[in-house]
């Protein structure tokens, strides 16, 4: 019995936690959280360390965890449509991510040489 309200109490906390995300979520400009949420880094960076590896972060791949609109060409500007879930999968994505990695000009570059 007591099992059964404590699996109830996690459920609701659950529950509460995605309402209150819901509630307290933004979206941002692709410039915006460049310097927010991906530490300064270019949008060459972005592009080649971030979406390529991970597509699951792009809006248009169906996936729950995407929050990044995909890159369309010049007039159609990027969003964050979801701050709160860029962070979170920032955060539990952060040990498959090398923030020290060259940027992707330099890495042709040295492959050219």
């Amino acid at each position: 019995m007591a099992e059964d309200k404590y699996y109830d109490l996690v459920a609701q906390i659950q529950e509460l936690k995605v309402e209150i995300m819901a509630i307290s979520d933004t979206s941002m400009s692709f410039t915006e959280a460049r310097k927010s949420i991906f530490f300064g880094k270019s949008v060459e960076w972005i592009d080649f360390w971030i979406v390529e590896k991970h597509p699951e972060v792009l809006t248009n791949n169906n996936s729950k965890t995407g929050f990044m609109t995909p890159k369309l060409g010049k007039g159609h500007p990027r969003y964050i449509t979801s701050v709160n879930l860029a962070k979170i999968w920032i955060f539990k994505n952060r040990s498959k991510i090398d923030w020290t990695a060259p940027e992707p000009k330099t890495l042709r570059k040295n492959l050219a040489a």
